[in-house]
């Protein structure tokens, strides 16, 4: 954006913001690079032009908060342009940035003007009350993060017996009946696959996801997840297309399943009224596998596009507690990954998970 149609400029009269945008460097960051580090000296304002930044600040045990962010035509440093203290975030480039700087003393002189003073006051506390409700909306988070892992655990205690007992009595099935042994493989494989998502889930409130690694082939993966869930799948009317890529990870098996199991379940439910095609697919590219789960479906709505993979969000399914693509992105975190989406409105979806090559 054009510095001089900057809402901090516009604080001022049309004097003062030509003068103010004149006397701004302008400076470009490369994305994860700092723009402010806490403890560094208050000396100047910056604007955001372009791109997206991280606002973290340390709590008493040395990790990283994030306390929010800021975007084209918000700014960063203002606390101490006002008290002059040290920095108290640190301020980091989620995106390459284009930001100008403007010199602590240069704004100090022209806030004599009493209107604009008055202006960056009423913004100042504006951002102070969003960052006390997200600061209770982070309590309150935690404390059902907290009620979830001990429902999760007594879950997961009251589940095995009964998962024992199916299990022997699969076993007794397979042994008397020699021809039932695919689908005796099938209930042990699901009864395996339903510990391992209570115990994601347990991972999760817990803030920590365990992987157990291995060289995983990922067409032998597809290919295990097309023969316990295409037929599932078929019933709805939606078409699971699996396309062969030949690559390898580094990974744990068993969460990377979830991980298909949440994103190809949820393009399903998306597509139960009408039907239509989901693809599975892995290139290589460098350093890196992509997974791709593409869908035919109506898109993701845009009023929850903003916090799709936060805890508890959810788009209207009646079913659903808004756990399955925050759990999917604490696996792929913890695998040193990443994941995004592209969506369109009534032409599909497509979420690409990047894998470590």
């Amino acid at each position: 954006m054009d510095i001089c149609n900057h809402q901090f400029l516009l604080f001022f009269p049309p004097e003062t913001r030509a003068c103010l945008a004149q006397k701004a460097a302008i400076q470009s960051l490369e994305k994860e690079k700092f723009l402010i580090r806490e403890g560094e000296s208050s000396d100047r304002l910056y604007l955001i032009l372009e791109g997206t930044a991280s606002i973290r600040k340390r709590d008493e045990h040395g990790k990283s908060v994030l306390l929010g962010y800021a975007n084209e035509n918000d700014f960063v440093g203002e606390f101490g342009i006002i008290d002059n203290a040290p920095r108290s975030a640190d301020v980091q480039a989620v995106t390459p940035l284009r930001v100008a700087a403007i010199p602590r003393e240069l704004i100090l002189e022209h806030l004599r003007d009493p209107e604009a003073l008055f202006r960056l006051a009423a913004h100042t506390i504006h951002q102070m009350r969003m960052a006390n409700q997200r600061h209770v909306q982070d309590l309150l988070l935690q404390e059902r993060m907290g009620l979830l892992g001990e429902m999760m655990g007594g879950i997961l205690h009251d589940f095995r017996n009964p998962f024992a007992v199916i299990s022997m009595a699969s076993e007794c099935i397979q042994q008397s009946c020699p021809e039932a042994q695919p689908y005796c493989e099938m209930i042990s494989q699901q009864i395996q696959r339903m510990t391992c998502m209570a115990e994601d889930i347990l991972d999760f409130s817990c803030g920590n996801t365990q992987l157990a690694k291995a060289p995983v082939a990922l067409d032998s993966l597809f290919d295990q997840f097309q023969k316990l869930y295409a037929d599932y799948y078929a019933q709805m009317k939606i078409a699971l297309k699996i396309e062969p890529s030949g690559e390898s990870i580094c990974g744990d098996e068993d969460k990377l399943m979830r991980v298909l199991q949440n994103l190809i379940g949820n393009a399903a439910q998306a597509m139960k009224d009408s039907g239509g095609t989901i693809t599975l697919s892995a290139v290589k590219e460098p350093g890196q596998i992509i997974l791709r789960v593409a869908d035919n479906g109506p898109g993701i709505p845009e009023e929850v596009q903003h916090n799709l993979f936060d805890a508890f969000a959810t788009s209207g399914k009646k079913k659903g507690v808004g756990l399955g693509l925050a759990v999917t992105q604490s696996i792929i975190a913890a695998h040193g990954g990443s994941i995004c989406f592209d969506t369109q409105q009534g032409r599909g979806t497509t979420f690409s998970v990047h894998l470590p090559a």
